[in-house]
């Protein structure tokens, strides 16, 4: 069996038609569609730990003083747990 490719192309495009655009790859298609509900919910938080390993140092203040920052760090988290599990669901699909 030949070597798997783990982040090949989702929706690739014949080279006539853009050879500078191959489309979309197959770990961002699986991080883009990764929900996250289990911490979609208001009384549910990032574990302290996990949070500052995937976002870095939680920032100053909270969110009614600092908002944007606090977004960014969220946002940052949250794009980090969903490639993690992409990859993950990339490696699981090169075992099967």
């Amino acid at each position: 069996m030949s070597e798997p490719i783990l982040n090949e192309y989702a929706f690739p495009s014949p080279d006539d038609i853009a050879s500078h655009y191959k489309g979309m790859s197959l770990l961002d298609y699986f991080a883009a569609h990764e929900l996250l509900t289990e911490y979609e919910q208001s009384e549910t938080h990032y574990p302290p730990r996990l949070a500052e390993a995937l976002g870095g140092p939680r920032p100053t203040g909270n969110w009614d003083t600092n908002a944007v920052e606090f977004f960014k760090w969220d946002a940052t988290i949250r794009a980090k747990m969903r490639y993690i599990r992409a990859q993950a669901m990339l490696k699981v699909r090169a075992e099967i």
